[in-house]
């Protein structure tokens, strides 16, 4: 007769071993190779899962995982830092229209596992070095023709303007411009030496022909007669004495030529033209550094995903105290945190343009990053961009300081009064039964705040739990507008700061009855 107490061990033994066989279990099921799962070794393989990532983007959505060995196990890509950037380089080149997936590098099991997911490629079909595939099981299919012209005509294809063919252009391409490029674009290993390609190939991997003929991003980036042909591909550039559009223009320049010069000779002019406005005992070299890298970053976005069918250019507008940008074109929504979140991968606006920059090794990530600048601007102290829209633009200023408590000595050497700086973005529409009554959060935030209250406290109050949304879209116009002041003005991130309705703020509320 068994024993009571050796069954019950017995069994409790073999549920530990049946529950460490589902985890076993489930992790290889996970990372078997299925309608919308592929595994590799390693990103060093790429040439020989092109096809499964064409597949998958003809075929709706797919995520690659490389760090994955045939049977399933998690092993890890090693090097993986530069693993994205070959992964993303070898998409480019080998896959027409420009595919974007979203690639992240995933700690699985401890190891580090790159994924490249494409979801709801909108461009289809896409074709891999002229053949068209389909992802069908585990497997991938070749299209015949009747089979791509039923695909092609029930896909949406998206026309882009950088991708226009110009019949009537004749300008041609600077070679000069052209070598230069290739000579300095990562290219990483994909041509291995017994490819040999001519210019024309070359053009055509990289996009610069639509049809056969050059089209606008071939033209944009390395055309002769750029200026002709395309008036409002440039950016001017003013430097502003003052603080606000009265201010007197001392220095101006309108800079033209091919895109990849542009954005050379613009960092240039902000270089030279930047003024000091440090606090006593700042570093003004290394904040203008940071600074110089911020504005850069933001041209380089502009450059490239300005709308090019606009007739207006670029402006680059360098103040006493910030820079403005105007960018032709409603790029607001790039500018958001859902261009980073799993739900798409929302396409550029210039997918050719991007690429070709991407190749340059200018560009990291294909799309303006709103939280990329945020979390920079926090690092260094600095203040939130500030967004204006607008039908016809998008408005982005930088700053150069997050408040202003005490002297400040301009570049003539005279003192500017004490001012504090936020978001100018209209305040948020009523959400709460705590700001009903007047279309904004302000009656009820300067009503609440006659006595010292927290940030949460606030945010509480009229029930915004998103810190970060309170901060930019509230909290910073009230404040900048000095209708509600910080009780510790000189640490505007301390624990105990607290926010109090103003004189002012007492008087716009006798203005605006509710």
């Amino acid at each position: 007769m068994e024993h009571p107490q050796i069954s019950m061990n017995h069994k409790k033994l073999m549920s530990r071993d049946l529950s460490n066989f589902n985890e076993w279990a489930s992790d290889v099921v996970r990372f078997r190779d299925s309608e919308t799962v592929k595994t590799v070794l390693s990103v060093d393989h790429i040439g020989h899962v092109l096809e499964d990532i064409c597949a998958f983007a003809n075929s709706g959505k797919g995520t690659m995982y490389f760090g994955i060995d045939e049977s399933g196990f998690v092993v890890g890509d090693t090097a993986h830092i530069k693993k994205p950037r070959k992964l993303m380089t070898a998409i480019f080149l080998h896959i027409s229209p420009p595919l974007f997936p979203r690639i992240t590098v995933k700690k699985i099991d401890g190891r580090d596992v790159v994924c490249a997911e494409i979801i709801q490629a909108s461009d289809k079909p896409y074709f891999l070095d002229g053949k068209y595939f389909k992802r069908m099981g585990s497997s991938n299919v070749s299209l015949f023709p009747h089979e791509i012209k039923i695909f092609m005509h029930s896909s949406k294809l998206v026309e882009h303007f950088d991708s226009k063919a110009h019949t009537g252009y004749h300008g041609g391409i600077n070679q000069a411009q052209f070598d230069g490029y290739l000579s300095k674009a990562d290219f990483g290993d994909i041509y291995s030496n017994d490819q040999q390609f001519d210019e024309h190939e070359i053009m055509q991997k990289l996009g610069l022909l639509s049809h056969n003929k050059i089209n606008t991003a071939a033209i944009l980036c390395f055309g002769i007669g750029i200026d002709e042909w395309f008036p409002q591909a440039h950016i001017i550039c003013q430097r502003i004495e003052g603080i606000d559009e009265t201010g007197k223009v001392v220095g101006s320049e309108k800079i033209g030529g091919n895109l990849f010069n542009q954005y050379i000779l613009v960092n240039e002019f902000l270089t030279r033209n930047l003024v000091q406005t440090s606090r006593p005992g700042e570093n003004w070299a290394e904040k203008k550094q940071v600074i110089t890298m911020l504005i850069s970053e933001l041209i380089r976005d502009a450059i490239i995903h300005r709308e090019y069918a606009m007739q207006d250019p670029i402006a680059v507008l360098i103040f006493n105290d910030h820079t403005e940008l105007i960018i032709p074109g409603n790029l607001s929504r790039w500018y958001s945190q859902k261009t980073t979140g799993s739900e798409g991968n929302p396409v550029p606006s210039n997918p050719l343009l991007a690429k070709l920059f991407y190749l340059s090794g200018e560009l990291s990530n294909w799309l303006p990053r709103i939280n990329h600048y945020d979390e920079l601007l926090e690092e260094y102290n600095l203040p939130v961009l500030e967004l204006f829209d607008h039908t016809e633009y998008i408005g982005i200023i930088l700053r150069w300081e997050r408040e202003r408590t005490g002297t400040i000595m301009n570049n003539r050497g005279e003192e500017e009064a004490p001012s504090v700086y936020g978001v100018s973005r209209e305040p948020a529409p009523v959400q709460s039964p705590a700001s009903q009554g007047k279309g904004s959060y302000w009656p009820a935030i300067l009503n609440f705040c006659r006595n010292p209250k927290t940030r949460s406290e606030i945010q509480d109050y009229i029930y915004i739990k998103d810190r970060k949304h309170f901060r930019q879209t509230i909290l910073w116009p009230i404040l900048r507008q000095k209708l509600i002041a910080m009780t510790i003005p000189g640490k505007p991130n301390s624990p105990r700061q607290k926010y109090k309705t103003t004189a002012r703020g007492v008087q716009w509320l006798n203005d605006h009855p509710a």
